[in-house]
């Protein structure tokens, strides 16, 4: 029972020794806690308070779903915040582009759209959701840009667009306009 007790007690001091509670440079500054979505966040989008409906510059149908209102004043979304564009191409759900941006907060994207997270998703006719990538918006992803040839796809950035609309918080749709009401 002693010889037990002891072991116990060795592993345990032994094991304090690998707890390291250091973090790199510049790590742990920035004390907010984020806002990290998960794909059941983005389940039954098509059903949030806030819907716009459109069409593309080839006559595709747009819609931007976002999940609160749009702030009537000040200078940003509130972390929280989910905004889907769906692009509908094909003859279901299932094989549209479905894009999406959520407002982690905290110093997330902070070189280029700070606090904003930006998704590729794919959404299924039961409402379900799948995360397909997700990043700061500076990697490569695959759109559909309704500026180009319709029809023509387009290896972009999301930064490449979203990057011009700092003075929106980064959230492009002029209907989504910090102080207007959609």
């Amino acid at each position: 029972m002693r010889l037990t007790f002891f072991m116990a007690v060795v592993v345990a001091v032994s094991l304090t020794g690998c707890l390291d509670d250091t973090l790199p440079p510049g790590e742990g500054e920035n004390t907010e806690i984020q806002f990290i979505p998960n794909a059941s966040d983005f389940q039954d989008f098509q059903g949030w308070p806030v819907a716009v409906h459109r069409t593309d510059r080839s006559g595709r149908p747009i819609s931007l779903y976002m999940s609160r209102s749009v702030p009537a004043e000040g200078y940003e979304f509130a972390k929280g915040t989910l905004i889907v564009k769906t692009v509908e191409i094909g003859s279901g759900i299932d094989d549209w582009e479905v894009h999406a941006m959520v407002k982690r907060g905290g110093a997330y994207g902070a070189m280029g759209a700070p606090g904003w997270e930006f998704l590729n998703l794919h959404a299924l006719s039961t409402g379900a959701v799948v995360i397909l990538d997700r990043g700061d918006g500076t990697g490569l992803g695959h759109y559909s840009d309704p500026t180009e040839i319709p029809g023509a796809m387009t290896d972009a950035v999301c930064l490449d667009c979203h990057g011009d609309a700092g003075d929106n918080d980064y959230v492009m749709a002029p209907e989504f306009r910090i102080g207007t009401v959609p």
